[in-house]
């Protein structure tokens, strides 16, 4: 079938490039050029999206497909990307507290869904991936940084460091990077210095409702529109 040797040979050619890249990435480490884990990250989802497609052939089940897409995610599943990032939005590191995981998974499978780019650690972070130059080469890697602000992520020195890293980048790119959300009422009261200087200075977008339905899904919608890339 023509339509088979055409995915073999795509794969093969993608396999190829995303060898050159990973050795790229290897080879440079913290300095690496931040748009190499981004091809490496699409490069992956045509590779996954064409394989689907290539066993679905072969089991005689195939159906017409996009190939830039990854699987959606389903009821139960391990978290996976439903397509890669597009240039409609800004892509995303998301910082948060593990605390707030239950929220984290379900904002980060919706932005998916949506076609945003997002960084997650439990999904994203390799084994063996050495943390703090993981996390620091993530966020210069995505234009921005989606912090998840509650009375956990408050107290975290992880998550400091993270706001810490996307104020530099603000401050060398000239341009917004922190997109702040919260769950709760705590940054609206803490005495946190970094956490208060952003409540003082940031608009910052409230979920913290986000167990109901509808108002998550208006909320959320309010997120999308304000991630989206100019032009």
């Amino acid at each position: 079938m023509a339509r088979v040797d055409d995915l073999k040979k795509l794969i093969l050619e993608h396999n190829r490039r995303l060898q050159k890249l990973k050795e790229q990435e290897a080879r440079y480490g913290y300095s690496v050029d931040p748009h190499i884990p981004l091809e490496i990250e699409d490069i992956e989802a045509k590779i996954q999206a064409l394989q689907t497609e290539l066993n679905q052939l072969a089991a005689g089940t195939a159906t017409p497909t996009i190939t830039n897409e990854r699987p959606s995610p389903t009821s139960g599943s391990p978290i996976v990307s439903s397509r890669p990032g597009t240039d409609q939005y800004h892509s995303c590191f998301i910082s948060y507290s593990h605390q707030d995981e239950a929220f984290v998974e379900r904002l980060y499978n919706d932005l998916q869904q949506q076609g945003v780019r997002c960084w997650y650690a439990p999904q994203d972070m390799r084994i063996g991936d050495k943390i703090r130059p993981t996390i620091d080469r993530s966020i210069q890697s995505h234009e921005k940084l989606l912090l998840v602000l509650s009375e956990h992520s408050i107290e975290s020195d992880w998550v400091e460091k993270e706001v810490e890293t996307a104020f530099e980048k603000e401050y060398k790119q000239k341009q917004v990077i922190l997109f702040p959300i919260r769950l709760d009422s705590a940054v609206m009261e803490t005495d946190q210095a970094w956490a208060a200087d952003i409540r003082r200075t940031r608009h910052i977008g409230d979920f913290s409702q986000w167990r109901d339905h509808e108002v998550y899904q208006h909320t959320f919608e309010r997120l999308l529109r304000d991630l989206q890339a100019e032009g």
